[in-house]
């Protein structure tokens, strides 16, 4: 084999191994191979509206974009998500509807539809709602009277306070919630009836909880507090540009007013809940 053969065998076998290499590889475009829906409280009967909250989860098998949307129940739909996968995976979607208006019964679902790259769409998570048949009302006519001094325990503040200044757009905080009994009665629940919750939701996420305490005993005008710690960094992504949110909130049985209790029964349910934006912090942090 003279030279020139040789190098243009060389030639030929680097053209053919970089075809193989690079000329027939597949190019990736994500498919999602599941989207699944939940619902929390999927029952609930009190005082109305009520917020039923929505998690959607979506799995997808490649890096790439989806496009996902909320079906109701009522024939309204949400705008169009979009959720970027950077790796096969799964990612949170989440809604928060507010239903009911007082005397109503309602049942309804919501669902999570993808619209690309591949349309499916997920179970329907099914909700019911009965609701107080007058303003302030606990319970319905066939329910045992009210008795005399109620008891409420109520989410009172919910507050971010600077422990540690790092930078100027650094430093560690604690977040505060406090409960309440707001009412005349002492508060007497069994165990799992009652909770107090603190929450942080990152956008386009569920709620996570931080922190939770269980209500058992509580008197009339007793208090006390859940407590959060966290570096908070204004220049981030995470805290600065799409900062979370917070909630304290009051978590009771759905069945709570159905047993033999009457210590336990919440007489205003519309004073269970603070917020805490994100950007409120940021402000915080900032100084301004």
């Amino acid at each position: 084999m003279d030279g020139s053969t040789y190098r243009n065998n060389r030639v030929f076998f680097a053209v053919l191994l970089a075809v193989c290499l690079f000329g027939f590889s597949p190019s990736l475009e994500a498919r999602v191979t599941s989207v699944t829906t939940t619902v929390n409280p999927a029952e609930f009967a009190g005082p109305c509206p009520s917020n039923f909250n929505f998690a959607g989860i979506v799995q997808a098998d490649a890096a790439g974009e989806v496009q996902v949307r909320w079906l109701k129940s009522d024939g309204v739909s949400s705008h169009v998500i979009t959720l970027n996968f950077s790796a096969p995976g799964q990612k949170r979607v989440s809604l928060t509807w507010s239903v009911g208006r007082v005397g109503n019964t309602v049942e309804g679902w919501a669902a999570l539809a993808v619209l690309s790259p591949n349309p499916l769409v997920s179970n329907r998570a099914v909700f019911k709602l009965n609701c107080d048949p007058k303003p302030g009302s606990r319970f319905d006519a066939s329910k045992r009277p009210f008795p005399q001094g109620c008891v409420d325990p109520a989410a009172i503040s919910l507050q971010a306070s600077i422990v540690e200044r790092i930078s100027a757009t650094k430093a560690r905080i604690r977040v505060t919630g406090m409960i309440r009994n707001i009412g005349e009665r002492e508060f007497i629940a069994g165990p799992n009836q009652a909770k107090a919750i603190l929450t942080i939701t990152f956008p386009g996420s569920t709620p996570e909880i931080v922190m939770q305490q269980e209500i058992r005993n509580l008197a009339a005008g007793a208090e006390f507090e859940l407590h959060h710690g966290q570096v908070w960094d204004c220049s981030s992504q995470n805290e600065g540009e799409f900062p979370a949110n917070f909630q304290l909130l009051i978590s009771l049985d759905p069945d709570i007013r159905s047993d033999d209790n009457i210590d336990n029964d919440d007489c205003n349910m519309a004073n269970n809940q603070k917020d805490l934006r994100g950007s409120e912090i940021n402000t915080l942090v900032r100084g301004r």
